[in-house]
């Protein structure tokens, strides 16, 4: 019975830091529009994916105290299909997303010789948007079709609701969601992540070889970035691997509480390794927070201060 309990609150801290830290990056880089007056397409794409990514840990929270007071599997059909198709589509379009972050940054930073791509990376600020629009329309349909359709899926324990589920179809839906919510994004990822790696580990080759050792260049920038992408590719595994163990072995204890931990915790780890490999907003979360922290210490002490 403890386990449980230190689990949801352990889970709980988790998503409250993310919603601290995913504040934090909207808020930054919302800072810097107004001063600059424009955004670059990675900040639009990542203050997008920051800001989805604080309603779905709200999401996730209500979910935890909702198993906690039985209030969820206890909910009418509508009630629930709704919830659940909300957290479906909040957590679909983050991965495509942090999907098309990825890609974004390999498009920018690689050096092409091929038309296509000079082409492409030219189209980038103006296809942004488009993007965009086209991440919610990707996660709109396949978590509507698989959270409202005959009944079933996570709809299906509804109070009240007698169905008789068609397994095939049930597999069907689970496997269309899954794909283009999960499997389909991250593939992408780890593709434009795979391919940055190369390129930046043949520009290392290449450096080293050309350069003599009298004038031997500093490479700790490249292999900090390659650090961050190893350590983001890990996050996005794991985060995989849970929704797997959520959507497979749902009826499974094991299986539950590794599927809500690493999916639960992934949207803070992930936004935390985003703040840690760009020090300029590294510098500007520490001085949010510590001027938090400071005005915090001073709300304490002032009733004290009256009172004297």
């Amino acid at each position: 019975m403890l386990f449980p309990i230190f689990f949801s609150i352990f889970i709980t801290t988790m998503l409250i830091l993310g919603l601290a830290v995913n504040a934090s990056i909207t808020i930054f880089i919302l800072k810097a529009w107004s001063r600059d007056g424009k955004l670059k397409p990675n900040d639009k794409i990542l203050t997008a994916l920051c800001f989805i990514r604080f309603f779905l840990q709200c999401n996730f929270i209500t979910e935890i105290f909702g198993m906690w007071l039985e209030l969820i599997p206890l909910s009418e059909y509508k009630p629930r299909c709704i919830f659940y198709f909300i957290q479906l589509f909040m957590d679909f379009f983050s991965r495509w997303l942090s999907a098309w972050l990825a890609m974004l940054y390999y498009v920018k930073i690689t050096i092409f010789k091929n038309p296509f791509f000079l082409q492409l990376q030219s189209l980038i600020p103006r296809i942004t948007g488009y993007v965009i629009f086209i991440s919610v329309f990707i996660s709109f349909v396949p978590g509507l079709i698989y959270s409202l359709s005959a009944k079933q899926g996570f709809c299906e324990d509804a109070k009240g609701v007698n169905v008789t589920t068609n397994t095939d179809e049930l597999l069907a839906f689970r496997i269309i969601a899954f794909f283009f919510g999960h499997s389909f994004p991250f593939m992408l990822e780890m593709l434009s992540s795979i391919y940055l790696l190369c390129t930046l580990f043949a520009h290392i080759r290449h450096t080293e070889s050309y350069i003599s050792n009298f004038t031997a260049p500093n490479m700790e920038a490249h292999w900090t970035v390659i650090r961050y992408i190893f350590l983001m590719n890990l996050l996005s595994m794991c985060n995989f691997f849970g929704n797997f163990f959520l959507w497979s072995f749902i009826s499974s204890f094991i299986g539950r509480a590794v599927g809500y931990f690493l999916a639960f915790s992934y949207p803070t780890f992930h936004s935390v390794v985003l703040i840690l490999s760009n020090p300029k907003m590294k510098r500007e979360v520490v001085n949010m927070f510590h001027c938090a922290t400071k005005l915090w210490s001073f709300s304490k002490q002032e009733p004290g201060t009256v009172t004297q």
